[in-house]
């Protein structure tokens, strides 16, 4: 980290784990070693991304939750710092509790039993939360918690909203459809320009669409009236 974040956990009195060279690289290998240096007497995992915000009875609303539910793992609420309608669109998708709409970015509150009996995060480079879930969803109900994150959308500003949309749900496609490996799709991700529009392409499809159209109109019409001459001979 280049930004402080690490001197700022510090002087809060945070434990901060540092990846040696030997270390396992990947957000799901670094998730996991977070958690087994958790000591016991702990029965309950938040799992949250650093560019989020939590609100400040957020302990307090997960407490009361977890008590008056008897729940095992859930997720928050989302909303991002922009105020963009694709944002807002992907807010309200992040309510609805399936595969395709609950991630880590909503945060993860699990129970330590749990957790483990999963065998905790995958050592996965990309979608480690995905198949945390996934295997979850098999053995208990994920539910929608009370409270909210506030979350930073600089890759939506970065990409732009709908273009991060469309590469996040076409990988997340890949992934839970064709079981393609995480270190590909990771390569994907990283890209900024994946499946963005390229305006040669656009010129070629857009130039080919006016080339065909008339075609097919002009192909239908003598089909037409082809039809219409035969009809009247066989009168």
């Amino acid at each position: 980290s280049t930004d402080e974040s690490i001197q700022t956990a510090l002087q809060a009195g945070v434990n901060v784990i540092k990846t040696k060279e030997t270390d396992v690289r990947g957000r799901g290998p670094v998730l996991k070693r977070g958690a087994d240096r958790v000591g016991p007497g702990f029965d309950t995992l938040l799992f949250l991304h650093v560019d989020c915000i939590v609100q400040t009875d957020f302990f307090i609303q997960l407490d009361r939750f977890w008590r008056c539910h008897d729940s095992e793992i859930g997720f928050c609420k989302l909303r991002f710092t922009s105020n963009s309608p694709a944002c807002r669109l992907f807010e309200y998708l992040a309510s609805f509790e399936s595969v395709f709409t609950t991630f880590g970015d909503q945060g993860i509150v699990i129970s330590r039993r749990l957790y483990e009996s999963l065998g905790g995060f995958p050592n996965q480079v990309l979608l480690e939360d995905v198949e945390l879930l996934r295997r979850a969803r098999a053995k208990h109900k994920i539910h929608a918690l009370p409270m909210t994150l506030e979350v930073d959308a600089r890759k939506f500003d970065e990409r732009g909203p709908l273009l991060y949309m469309f590469q996040c749900c076409v990988i997340l496609l890949l992934y839970v459809c064709f079981n393609t490996s995480p270190k590909r799709l990771s390569k994907l991700y990283t890209n900024p320009y994946f499946l963005r529009p390229n305006l040669g392409v656009l010129a070629a499809t857009v130039f080919l669409w006016f080339l065909v159209a008339p075609m097919r109109v002009f192909w239908t019409m003598c089909k037409t009236a082809w039809q219409l001459i035969s009809g009247q001979k066989g009168g």
